[in-house]
C-alpha cells in the first residue's frame, strides 16, 4: 500500500500542467501555445511589413525557455500603435496576462530617451482599452509631459479593469497631478498608484490630494522621493482619513519632524472629526426611531379606543384597552429590535471598553483604514511632540476608540533616533502595532530583541482577535438564518392555529 501511495505521489510531481485553448480552440499546453503565438506573431509581421518588437519576442523566447506563460511586457525601444495591434493581437489567447510596461530606455552616446508623441499614446491606450486582461500599466522613465498623462488620464476613465497604475521619473507636474486627480474621482477598479521619483512637490500634492479623498477603491499610493516636505504633508494627511487607503509610502521626502507631526496630527483632528460626524448620526436616527415607535404607539391607542367606543364600552374599560395596546405594542417594537441585528459592540482591536451603538457600521468601521505607513529616510529624529502624535493616533481614548485601530506595520528605518527606549513604550502602549522597523545597528541588542518580542506578541493577539471575530460572525449569521425561518413558520398555519386556541 505504502509502494502505490509513492508511486501516486510521484505521477502527480511529474503531471504535465493543465492544457489551454490556442486561437483556434484546440488543446495546447504551454509550450506549443508560446511557439504558436510567436510563430503567428513573426509571420503577420511579415505579411503586413512591420518590424517586429525585439522585447516582445525575446519575452516570449524566455517564456519557451522556462516553460511559463507570458504575463507580462516590458517595451525598452519605442513602439508604434500598429506593432502593438499585432502583439495585442497575438497575447489574445492568454487569459492571465496582466502587464504593459514602456520603458524609456537611453538610446546612443547622447543619452537621449525614446519620445512618444501625445498622439501615439492615444492610439498605444486606445488599442489596449478593447483587451480586458491588462490589470497593470507602467511608464518608467518615459518623459509624457501633460499632454501624454492627459491621454493616460483620458484611459483611466474609461470602463476598463485596471488596477495598477506606475508613472515613475516620468516628468509629473502640478497640472499632471490635477489631472491624475480629476481621473481618481470617476475611477473605481483602480488599486495601486505610484508616482515614484516625479518631483511635482508641495503644489502637486495638493491637488493629488483633492481626489485621493473621493475616490474609496485605491488601497496603495507610493509617492518616494517627490520632493514633498511639512507644508504639502498636510494637504495629504488631511486627505487620507476620507479615503480607502491601506497603504502609503512617503520615502525619501524631506518631511523631518514638523512634516510628519503635522501628518499625524491632521489624522487626528481629521479622526475626531469623523467620529463626531458619526455620533450626529447616531443621534439623528435614533431620534427618528424614537419619535417612529412613538408615533406607531399613539396610533395604536386611538384604533383600539375608537373601536371600544363605537362597541359601547365605559370610560374604565377603553382606558383599559388602550393601555393594553399600547403594551402590545411596546412588546412588539422590542422583539423587533432584538431580532434585528443593529445593535453592535465596538471591535476588541479599540480595546475592552465597548460602547453599545443603535446603527450598524457607524463604529465598527474604522476612522482611518491605513495599515502600513513608510517614513523611512525623511529625516525624523527623536522628538517628544512627535513621539506623543504617534501615541495619539494609535492608542485608544477614554471610550476606546483609536484613530488608526488597523495601523499594523510603521518603516522608520533610513532615520536617526537618539532615544530608542521610546518606541519599547510605543510597542507596549499600541497592541495593533505588529511590525516596527528601525536602524537596528543604532538601537542596543538588548533593547532591539524587547522590541521585537513585543512586536510579535502583539502580531499573535491581532491573530487571535481576528479569530474570534470570525467566529462571531459566522454564528450571527447562523442564527439571522435560523430567525429568518422561525419568522416563517410564525407566518404560516401553524401560527393561525396558535392565535384560534387563544381566542377560545
Amino acid at each position: 500500500m505504502a509502494k502505490a501511495k509513492k508511486s501516486k505521489k510521484g505521477k502527480k510531481s511529474k503531471k504535465k500542467s493543465d492544457p489551454l485553448l490556442d486561437g483556434t480552440g484546440k488543446e495546447v499546453t504551454i509550450e506549443q501555445l508560446n511557439k504558436e503565438t510567436l510563430r503567428g506573431y513573426l509571420k503577420s509581421c511579415k505579411e503586413k511589413s512591420l518590424t517586429p518588437v525585439k522585447s516582445f519576442a525575446s519575452a516570449l523566447s524566455t517564456a519557451m525557455e522556462e516553460e511559463k506563460l507570458l504575463h507580462s511586457i516590458a517595451f525598452k525601444e519605442e513602439v508604434t500603435h500598429h506593432q502593438l495591434d499585432e502583439i495585442l493581437e497575438a497575447i489574445s489567447h492568454y487569459n492571465q496576462f496582466y502587464t504593459l510596461c514602456f520603458l524609456g530606455m537611453p538610446l546612443g552616446d547622447r543619452g537621449l530617451r525614446s519620445v512618444l508623441t501625445h498622439h501615439q499614446l492615444d492610439e498605444i491606450l486606445e488599442a489596449i482599452s478593447h483587451y480586458n486582461q491588462f490589470y497593470t500599466l507602467c511608464f518608467l522613465g518615459m518623459p509624457l509631459g501633460d499632454r501624454g498623462l492627459r491621454s493616460v488620464c483620458r484611459f483611466l476613465t474609461k470602463d476598463i479593469v485596471l488596477r495598477n497604475l506606475e508613472i515613475m521619473d516620468s516628468g509629473v507636474t502640478e497640472i499632471g497631478c490635477s489631472m491624475i486627480a480629476a481621473a481618481l474621482q470617476r475611477n473605481s477598479t483602480l488599486q495601486k498608484l505610484t508616482l515614484d521619483h516625479n518631483l511635482f512637490g508641495n503644489f502637486g500634492i495638493r491637488e493629488l490630494s483633492g481626489g485621493i479623498a473621493q475616490n474609496t477603491t485605491l488601497k496603495e499610493l507610493n509617492l518616494q522621493y517627490c520632493d514633498i516636505d511639512e507644508e504639502g504633508i498636510q494637504f495629504l494627511g488631511a486627505s487620507v482619513p476620507y479615503s480607502g487607503l491601506d497603504k502609503l509610502v512617503l520615502h525619501g521626502n524631506n518631511l523631518g519632524n514638523a512634516g510628519a507631526y503635522a501628518l499625524f496630527r491632521q489624522f487626528a483632528e481629521c479622526a475626531a472629526q469623523r467620529l463626531e460626524k458619526r455620533r450626529s448620526d447616531i443621534e439623528m436616527r435614533v431620534s427618528d426611531k424614537e419619535k417612529a415607535d412613538a408615533g406607531r404607539v399613539e396610533a395604536a391607542t386611538k384604533a383600539a379606543a375608537l373601536a371600544a367606543e363605537r362597541r359601547g364600552a365605559s370610560k374604565e374599560e377603553i382606558e383599559s384597552i388602550a393601555t393594553a395596546a399600547a403594551e402590545e405594542i411596546m412588546q412588539l417594537i422590542k422583539q423587533e429590535s432584538e431580532e434585528d441585528d443593529s445593535s453592535v459592540n465596538l471591535p476588541e482591536l479599540w480595546g475592552e471598553a465597548g460602547a453599545e451603538c443603535p446603527i450598524v457600521d457607524i463604529f465598527s468601521a474604522p476612522l482611518i483604514s491605513l495599515t502600513s505607513l513608510d517614513l523611512s529616510s525623511c529625516s525624523l529624529t527623536s522628538d517628544a511632540s512627535l513621539m506623543q502624535s504617534i501615541f495619539a493616533v494609535l492608542q485608544p481614548n477614554e471610550e476606546g476608540i483609536c484613530a488608526c485601530p488597523r495601523l499594523e506595520n510603521i518603516d522608520l528605518s533610513g532615520n536617526f533616533f537618539e532615544e530608542p527606549n521610546l518606541f519599547l513604550d510605543l510597542c507596549l502602549a499600541c497592541p495593533q502595532l505588529s511590525k516596527l522597523k528601525l536602524n537596528w545597528a543604532t538601537v542596543p541588542k538588548m533593547l532591539s530583541k524587547q522590541i521585537i518580542t513585543q512586536t510579535k506578541r502583539n502580531a499573535l493577539n491581532i491573530k487571535k482577535v481576528k479569530k474570534k471575530k470570525a467566529l462571531k460572525d459566522k454564528s450571527k449569521k447562523k442564527k439571522g438564518k435560523k430567525g429568518k425561518k422561525g419568522k416563517k413558520g410564525k407566518r404560516g398555519k401553524k401560527g393561525k392555529k396558535g392565535k384560534k386556541g387563544k381566542k377560545k
